[in-house]
């Protein structure tokens, strides 16, 4: 299944600095006990370790995503494509033969390339589920046309999916 990517909004690092504030509690409260050191103290030396950890998640996410976001968005049509592969293989319980068919049909495969674009980005004038099912229907190759509606209902439950998640 595609892995769908939440983007890193204000309630995340929200979370990581509450993470962050109860490790420190938790480290106050074993070196009070343990090592015998007063609670304050230890809160006192460690105060600012909270903001510290949140602003480094922070910058972690903000470079990494400037840096590799073309290596994301290449695995994500990646995912794609071998997800659509392995339910249509599955669906239409197909050979390695028929397989081999459907990767050399041009139609197959600028339906399965403009399926993910809509995936990624959503319907527009001219690349949107009505097109892909125009170009389907002119084609008389069964194997091709059963392939092409199975693409387009998955790539409408994933899209319907990763609207949810956004």
């Amino acid at each position: 299944m595609i892995r769908i990517k939440r983007k890193k909004d204000l309630r995340y690092y929200m979370q990581v600095f509450a993470s962050s504030i109860v490790a420190i509690l938790l480290l106050a409260t074993f070196m009070h006990f343990f090592r015998d050191e007063a609670f304050l103290e230890v809160l006192e030396r460690f105060w600012a370790l909270p903001l510290l950890i949140t602003l480094l998640f922070w910058a972690y996410n903000a470079i990494r995503g400037r840096l590799f976001a073309g290596f994301e968005s290449a695995s994500e049509e990646r995912e794609f494509i071998l997800h659509m592969s392995k339910t249509v293989k599955e669906q239409l319980d197909i050979n390695e033969e028929q397989a081999l068919k459907l990767r050399e049909d041009a139609t197959f495969q600028s339906v399965m390339k403009d399926a993910y674009l809509v995936y990624r980005d959503g319907e527009t004038d001219d690349k949107n589920f009505s097109v892909f099912q125009s170009r389907l229907d002119e084609k008389k190759n069964e194997l091709v046309k059963n392939a092409g509606l199975i693409v387009i209902e998955e790539t409408k439950k994933l899209r319907e999916k990763k609207i949810r998640h956004q």
